[in-house]
């Protein structure tokens, strides 16, 4: 960060005063880097103005000149105990009010480098929420967010033995509707892959010659002793799968082929029966 001037102020709720720093930082390279304005924390001083200069300058080694005066006086006892909990303590919108971080769509996203910019408001209260769940400091914060998303639908309470099921995403018997979706996208596909799975079975009986059409579903190159072999995953007609060690023919995912073999054997992988075939032959090959 390229620093143009630090000056002391106080917070929004004039609690204490601070030292903050402004200037610019780049984003991005070569045609793509750009300047934008940046105003930063350093660090919290005193209640006391000549404490707080004091203290500046003994942490930062600056001169007095160095430092400009925002800020003349902090609120009295009274007014500065009154914490306004619905601002946002701290990061990208630290002093915006919570509600309006949710909906914020305007110009804050256009000040941002698009690498750094959150998708939605509500994405960045989703993940607020989620990682200061335990903060000792923002804990009134975190409990108004955490009414909030509920009101909005997009926190759920996990209860029972779900708890165990999706303790991965579960912020204090929370999860957020983002991590609902998504784990039910995967239980989704695993009940895919396993009905895939069971679909496959066993063919022919070990040593006999059989002669099929198969589409390639997976390929690799085996490095060994002897030079290099092709694994070959492929399947039938009737979802069966099949598994070769090619040191001959080769072949490419997506492609269709007509085969010869020898059943050398029946094998499970990951549940799924799989029939192992040896010296084979591709007799045709063409794109699917």
């Amino acid at each position: 960060m390229e620093v143009t001037q630090y000056y002391i102020t106080t917070g929004k709720t004039g609690k204490l005063f601070t030292l903050r720093r402004e200037g610019y930082k780049t984003y991005g390279y070569g045609r793509n880097e750009r300047e934008y304005p940046a105003d930063q924390h350093m660090m919290t001083l005193k209640s006391d103005l000549d404490e707080s200069i004091e203290k500046a300058l003994d942490k930062t080694g600056l001169d007095r000149d160095q430092i400009e005066m925002r800020a003349t006086e902090t609120k009295d006892f009274a007014e500065k105990t009154e914490i306004d909990h619905y601002l946002m303590p701290n990061g990208k919108f630290q002093d915006v009010d919570f509600r309006k971080v949710f909906n914020e769509e305007g110009e804050r996203w256009d000040n941002m480098p698009e690498d750094d910019r959150p998708k939605s408001g509500a994405g960045y209260l989703m993940w607020w929420w989620d990682n200061y769940s335990n903060s000792k400091s923002y804990k009134k914060t975190w409990e108004l967010i955490t009414e909030y998303l509920k009101e909005k639908g997009y926190i759920i309470r996990v209860k029972g033995g779900d708890v165990n099921d999706y303790k991965n995403n579960v912020t204090q018997g929370y999860m957020t509707l983002y991590d609902l979706r998504k784990k039910l996208q995967d239980l989704k596909w695993e009940l895919k892959k396993k009905r895939q799975r069971d679909k496959s079975e066993f063919v022919a009986e070990e040593g006999e010659r059989i002669e099929f059409e198969a589409d390639v579903l997976f390929t690799k190159v085996i490095s060994g002793h002897y030079g290099n072999s092709q694994l070959i995953i492929f399947k039938d007609n009737n979802d069966n799968k099949f598994k070769w060690f090619s040191s001959g023919d080769w072949t490419q995912k997506g492609k269709r082929i007509k085969i010869r073999g020898t059943v050398k054997e029946h094998e499970e992988y990951n549940g799924e029966k799989q029939t192992v075939l040896t010296r084979c032959k591709i007799l045709e090959e063409y794109d699917n």
